[in-house]
């Protein structure tokens, strides 16, 4: 909210025993001016305050460890798809997945600096996945695949809204092999890379066959237009080949439902072409360069029509080739099939980078571009609508 004093007929009332003032709220992402004296003048506000009174809370950071090695979390408080404002039609979505052992707090910096241009901050908004980080990467983006269709249904019943079609998926780390399951077609792909025997012959009670099927068979979501790979391990980070890497996979709590499966299909280990208690384990597993799920989805060619571009950070002014960012090589981060590929000279944690977040800026004032030469892109006209008056005395 912004503020805004007027006292009526100032150097009369000083004469006054008593000043008489109104204060007018406004609601800023819904005005963006004001009257003074008869002339039009720009409202002030200031977005980075509320974001680090936000960030200030001990609750966002606290949960990043817990919601690792604790996968049971989304069963007791639901995966959560969160915006930092109200739902408002004809800006695109702009879906934040942070990475393992992280938070959305973590795009704190990114967040900050793109809510200052006003390029961006008119024709997008700004959604987050909050999800269980020692889970296996399919299943989360199973439910951040449905996070995504519950949002459309709920805000567009009716189908009204264009710029829903529109969206872009940005991914850290593990978030980018997440965006990446929401723009791929496996088919059998990834069932044929474990599995001996057709699908439909496994024993699997239906509920848990039909979580299986979600996870593995895969379809692009309709939704999404664009992803941003940051630092994203296609295939899969060398510290997952580690012992003590190993030794924390042995203290993840995953999902009673996931763990049944894995339970279910190794009475079957036979039909298999991995241990099948490895598909029920978490998303240190998941990302081992070995996995055959992870290079499987590596080999999955984007859908047509979405794009991808890629930031991959490398530690250290050697060669790029033969580069990391500590995590994760250039080998594993680099996607043949991506319209872009920028290279941030940084460690891992790169989406807090300056460089990192003009090549997103970059991006979606790109896709801004494209999208808007074909729908109404924006939101509402700002009105005085937005402004709340307070008598004082």
């Amino acid at each position: 909210m912004t503020a805004v004093l007027r006292l009526d007929a100032p150097r009369r009332q000083l004469a006054q025993p008593e000043l008489h003032a109104t204060v007018d709220l406004y609601n800023t992402d819904d005005v963006a001016t004001t009257t003074v004296a008869g002339k039009t003048v720009p409202l002030e506000s200031d977005e980075t305050a509320t974001l680090a009174y936000t960030l200030a809370s001990p609750e966002i950071w606290d949960r990043e460890l817990k919601a690792f090695f604790s996968g049971v979390f989304s069963e007791s408080t639901p995966t959560q798809l969160a915006s930092i404002d109200v739902y408002r039609p004809g800006r695109i979505p702009v879906i934040f997945v942070h990475g393992t052992a992280s938070s959305p707090g973590r795009w704190g910096d990114m967040v900050n600096d793109l809510l200052d241009d006003p390029r961006i901050r008119d024709r997008y908004q700004f959604w987050f996945f909050t999800y269980d980080t020692g889970n296996p990467v399919l299943y989360s983006a199973a439910l951040l695949r449905e996070a995504i269709r519950d949002a459309v249904r709920k805000l567009d019943p009716t189908g009204i809204d264009p710029a829903l079609s529109e969206m872009v998926v940005i991914g850290h780390s593990q978030g980018g092999l997440l965006a990446k399951a929401l723009v791929v077609d496996t088919g059998d792909r990834v069932w044929n890379a474990i599995s001996y025997k057709p699908f439909n012959q496994v024993q699997l009670s239906p509920e848990r066959r039909e979580l299986l099927r979600r996870a593995v068979f895969i379809k692009p979501l309709p939704y999404v237009r664009r992803v941003v790979f940051i630092a994203t391990p296609h295939h899969g980070s060398f510290l997952t080949e580690y012992s003590v890497t190993e030794l924390l996979g042995r203290f993840l709590t995953l999902p009673v439902r996931v763990l049944q499966i894995g339970a279910d299909l190794a009475r079957n280990a036979g039909d298999f072409k991995v241990n099948p208690r490895n598909l029920g384990s978490g998303s240190l597993f998941g990302m081992t360069p070995n996995n055959p799920v992870l290079q499987a989805m590596a080999a999955t060619p984007i859908a047509p029509g979405v794009h991808a571009n890629s930031i991959i950070a490398i530690a250290g002014n050697g060669p790029v080739e033969s580069g990391n960012d500590t995590v994760v090589a250039y080998s594993s981060a680099h996607l043949e099939s991506v319209d872009s590929e920028y290279i941030v000279r940084s460690t891992h944690s790169v989406q807090s980078n300056p460089y990192a977040i003009e090549e997103v800026r970059r991006i979606l004032l790109l896709h801004a571009a494209d999208v808007c030469a074909r729908i109404a892109c924006g939101g509402p006209a700002r009105s005085p609508t937005g402004m709340q008056a307070l008598t004082l005395r």
